[in-house]
């Protein structure tokens, strides 16, 4: 479906380390064709200096902006929290939202893209995959997620993603240690998704490129991403 042009698609990013990021995110939301949106931040590691940097890119943003965080680092699950600061009364949200990841940097059209690929009990987004098996590991995946339509996927990374809020308004989405969906958020979304609500989850190719902070992430939740599908499985997550 199509929303309204003049919807106002909100747009979720948490922010931990790379507090630079966010002035080349303002500049980039600043150029969007499509600006019918707003930005709402959660700073994880919030002290009162961090507060005052993130404030200060956020008056420069041409369109509304929201500023939520905690003094705890919560993650990539932060934005699921953020959702909630900014709709108190979920039935208040609107039906659309994109994530977005501090490494993401969108094109002019990223916000129209998000509005032409709404869907009714969807997530759509980058870095989408199949798992190949029901009973082998995370690794054992094959990426469907860059093909020029929307192809059908098991997980799809929270970096470019535009989605259905249902799942954004249930119980679910919280009802988790945030030890257990620590840097493992994606599959989290994805299952209380696909298992509470019947969502489809699709793969496509969002007008974004990704800014590695040349870290080396994946060796601390390598091993996680496994243990938590098939934590996953076990509470019926049929992928």
């Amino acid at each position: 479906m199509y929303p309204e042009a003049d919807l106002v698609l909100p747009i979720f990013m948490p922010l931990w380390d790379r507090l630079e990021r966010l002035k080349d995110t303002v500049d980039m939301l600043n150029d969007q064709t499509d600006q019918h949106f707003e930005l709402v931040v959660w700073l994880n590691g919030a002290t009162s200096e961090r507060e005052s940097v993130v404030q200060a890119e956020l008056d420069r943003l041409l369109q509304p902006s929201f500023f939520c965080g905690s003094s705890e680092n919560l993650g990539g699950w932060a934005r699921y929290k953020a959702f909630r600061s900014r709709y108190p009364s979920p039935n208040d949200a609107p039906q659309f939202a994109i994530l977005m990841d501090d490494d993401t940097d969108p094109e002019p059209n990223f916000i129209h893209w998000c509005r032409l690929n709404c869907n009714d009990r969807a997530i759509v987004g980058r870095h989408a995959w199949r798992f190949n098996s029901p009973t082998k590991g995370y690794w054992a995946r094959t990426q469907v997620g860059d093909s020029p339509t929307e192809v059908d996927a098991h997980t799809v990374s929270t970096q470019a993603t535009v989605l259905d809020t249902w799942v954004l308004k249930g119980k679910e989405i919280l009802d988790v240690d945030p030890e257990f969906v620590f840097g493992v958020e994606d599959l989290w979304l994805c299952y209380v998704a696909t298992v509470f609500y019947s969502y489809s989850i699709r793969g496509g190719r969002p007008p974004v490129s990704i800014r590695p902070d040349g870290k080396d992430t994946w060796k601390t939740i390598k091993e996680r991403k496994t243990e938590v599908l098939m934590e996953l499985r076990s509470r019926g997550w049929k992928v």
